[in-house]
């Protein structure tokens, strides 16, 4: 409520005291927020990862009073909240406008993150488009390789499985395997094995030399898994023979 009151002079005697009030009404200044990260695409899953949020008043891109409310960091792909800032827990400095996230809980896949401001007495909760960074995160799948048999004997199939995994409750590995001996191909089949539903990649094959044979199987990755690579050691023996003799009778 706005007040004017009028007071004459002591030597005016033409006019009285007077007043008058008008209701003035001041409304939210409307926000505006910014999200960013230093962090690069694709991430591993379970490192920290910063973000950064600015709050501005359109049009003046300032904040000219100090922000109350709280900043909400969120990952709309899973619909997780990921940090609220605040300036109790110093993570939101109301007078810059400037909120802080630091989080090890992305999941696989893409993750679209978002920050509003939840608004306050004097700034109205944020909208705008903005407000989102996407970042992707992969997996280092778990993996090993194993041969059907070790040692095995000289033109004798062999079979060596790679077997890659990742976390329970999310997608599983996809792509392909190169399996090598001694640094050269084994066969076209070998050079890119597909990795099953089951996480596996297989490679059949016979060795005509005898020796030790040093097999490497490369998985190639994908967009939410890391690549990876395993080494063993095949022996390779001669075939064993029986020699049977019988005496004249």
């Amino acid at each position: 409520t706005i007040t004017a009151t009028f007071t004459p002079s002591s030597s005016d005697t033409s006019y009285a005291t007077g007043s008058g009030t008008v209701q003035q009404t001041v409304n939210q200044a409307s926000t505006s927020v910014t999200i960013s990260t230093s962090a690069s695409s694709p991430t591993t899953l379970g490192s920290s990862i910063a973000f950064s949020a600015q709050l501005t008043t359109p049009g003046t891109q300032t904040v000219p009073f100090a922000a109350t409310g709280t900043v909400t960091f969120t990952d709309t792909t899973t619909s997780t909240v990921l940090c609220t800032a605040s300036a109790a827990s110093s993570t939101f400095t109301p007078s810059t406008g400037v909120a802080t996230c630091t989080t090890s809980a992305l999941s696989i896949g893409s993750n679209v993150i978002s920050a509003v401001y939840n608004g306050d007495t004097n700034y109205s909760a944020s909208s705008n488009a903005n407000n989102t960074v996407t970042l992707q995160t992969i997996a280092n799948p778990t993996h090993s390789l194993i041969s059907s048999q070790n040692p095995v004997a000289l033109n004798t199939n062999v079979t060596f499985t790679e077997s890659v995994t990742g976390p329970s409750g999310v997608a599983q590995p996809t792509g392909t395997v190169a399996f090598t001996s001694n640094g050269g191909s084994i066969s076209k089949a070998c050079d890119s094995a597909a990795v099953n539903g089951s996480g596996v990649a297989t490679c059949t094959t016979k060795f005509i030399s005898s020796g030790n044979n040093t097999i490497v199987a490369t998985y190639s990755g994908d967009k939410n898994y890391g690549g990876a690579s395993d080494t063993m050691v095949q022996q390779v023996g001669t075939i064993g023979t029986t020699t049977t003799i019988t005496a004249p009778t």
